[in-house]
């Protein structure tokens, strides 16, 4: 959205239509009411004045009214109408912690640099406070004091720090990236958590605990760091270190529960997953990743229930009746000639028709095919049928005729023409032959 969006007027370099519309729409926006709609608002009014100032100065506006361009009585009484509302705002929000302040265009260089230093040191210290680094409410607090003017100056120095500091939440990233479109900017190292939610969530810390929470999830990031780059063991053991300092975080028992999926070491990637359960009941990956740590175990009744329960939730849910359906087979083919029980009723009870079906037809997919018999003279002569007599009556015909023809060319012409024939027969035999011995590869 640009910032003629915002004004709700088209580009124009006639400042009295600008300030018309920020005046008409600056009644409706109160800061107290909606502080983020305030802010862009006036960003949107100064960037509009620059680019009108920008048109006027450098003689592009070719099509513009002469008198739009000079400020009328009218246009005096509008810019003066702007300033009242504004102080006014200023008045009214002073000491509010929101620093309203910032509507002010002109500042000092000096002043904007020290304003960049000012705010890198804010986000060191939002970042090293975990509790606060979760909280949008502190970073939208934050840069509602930076002002259009300050803008370069603090976006360098805020991407600058978040190169250095990725671990955020998924909702973080995403204001951050609303703010200053960090998935434009080229080679960001941390496109991937703006773009995907890799539950980095911080919500699940208590602040009450006696733990060092900025270590701790400093390592926690490294954990998830390393089972990005497929480095397993190297992960379980930083992670197996985070949970001496703080046990109970689901977040992390995730992450080593993958971890140790990966490795194959599916009955400690069980005990994870179970841990991350008792703190957030059916979560979807969590029932996945453990219900086929039960099947590779063996454990196939734990393993339905696990693949059931996330069906229960998203009956589509592809994984889930994958999973539920090779259980469920290798339920029923380790009880065959049982005659305790047939496991093809119980897929089939109640709510569970579709995945029963489903169920069956993956029972003949599932089967291997048997292998195709040896091959013989026999087989071979059964598969190229067709063609295998057309070769043997070629080749029968074929010494009748060449029989034929050297005899008729012994008694009608000279016979020294028979050697020749002996040669450019049987070349013409072998190009049919190679024809049909080609055909009956194919």
């Amino acid at each position: 959205m640009t910032e003629w969006d915002i004004l709700g007027i088209d580009p124009t370099s006639n400042k009295k239509e600008i300030r018309s519309a920020y005046s008409a729409l600056l009644k409706k926006c109160h800061p107290e009411d909606d502080p983020i709609g305030f802010m862009r608002l006036r960003s949107a009014y100064e960037q509009a004045l620059k680019l009108a100032e920008k048109v006027q100065t450098q003689h592009f506006a070719h099509d513009l009214d002469k008198d739009s361009l000079t400020e009328s009585s009218e246009e005096q009484s509008v810019i003066v109408e702007i300033e009242e509302e504004e102080t006014a705002y200023r008045s009214t929000d002073k000491g509010s912690g929101f620093g309203y302040e910032y509507i002010h265009l002109e500042e000092p260089l000096a002043d904007a640099r020290s304003r960049s230093d000012m705010v890198y040191e804010q986000l060191s210290i939002l970042y090293k406070d975990v509790f606060k680094r979760r909280d949008i409410y502190e970073w939208r607090k934050l840069f509602l004091q930076v002002s259009l003017a300050q803008r370069d100056n603090v976006e360098a120095e805020v991407l600058r720090f978040l190169k250095q500091h990725g671990h955020l939440p998924h909702e973080i990233w995403s204001y951050l990236n609303e703010e200053f479109s960090l998935l434009d900017k080229t080679n960001f190292p941390w496109e991937a958590l703006i773009r995907y939610d890799h539950e980095l969530s911080l919500d699940y810390l208590d602040p009450h605990a006696a733990c060092d929470f900025e270590h701790f999830a400093d390592l926690r990031f490294q954990v998830f760091q390393l089972l990005q780059q497929m480095q397993y063991t190297e992960s379980i053991k930083l992670g197996l270190e985070a949970t001496l300092l703080y046990a109970d975080d689901p977040v992390l028992h995730r992450l080593l529960g993958m971890a140790y999926y990966r490795r194959s070491e599916y009955e400690q990637a069980i005990s994870a997953f179970t841990r991350m359960l008792d703190r957030i009941p059916e979560h979807e990956d969590a029932l996945i990743y453990r219900g086929y740590a039960y099947h590779h175990i063996g454990l196939f009744e734990e393993a339905v229930a696990d693949f059931k329960l996330v069906i229960k939730n998203d009956a589509w849910h592809a994984e889930a009746r994958k999973g539920l359906n090779l259980s469920l087979y290798v339920m029923n083919q380790l009880n065959k000639g049982s005659s305790s029980s047939n496991l093809l009723p119980y897929a089939m009870k109640g709510s569970d028709l579709e995945t029963g079906l489903l169920y069956k037809c993956n029972e003949h997919l599932l089967v291997w095919p048997e292998p195709p018999p040896k091959e013989n003279f026999m087989t071979y002569l059964e598969r190229n049928s067709e063609v295998v007599p057309k070769i043997i009556l070629f080749g029968i015909g074929f010494l009748v005729n060449v029989g034929l023809v050297i005899h008729v060319f012994s008694l009608l012409w000279d016979i020294s023409i028979i050697p020749y024939l002996l040669i450019v027969l049987p070349i013409l035999f072998l190009i049919t032959l190679i024809y049909y011995i080609d055909k009956l590869e194919r």
